[in-house]
């Protein structure tokens, strides 16, 4: 279920489209590519985490992120995937 602000936009979002420093809970996890997707999930990156953007590199590709106490670098299209509600 999405959550809406209350002009009615929905608040969900890529992890991509979020700024270093901010933090998102993940909604969920999705991809063309299913190992891409186990693998993410196996890692603790399911509905209900709570993630946040360490570093973003220069030209915005890869993006360092901390989930359940670790670092993980993320290529955009991989973070797209990661639909996250800014906490």
């Amino acid at each position: 279920m999405k959550s809406k602000s209350k002009s009615g936009d929905s608040l969900e979002r890529g992890l991509n489209k979020l700024l270093k420093g901010e933090k998102g809970v993940v909604q969920s996890v999705s991809s063309s590519d299913k190992t891409l997707c186990s693998k993410l999930l196996s890692m603790g990156i399911v509905a209900g985490t709570l993630i946040e953007v360490l570093a973003i590199a220069p030209l915005g590709d890869p993006i360092e992120v901390k989930a359940k106490g670790y670092k993980l670098s993320l290529r955009i299209k991989e973070a797209e995937g990661v639909r996250v509600i800014p906490a």
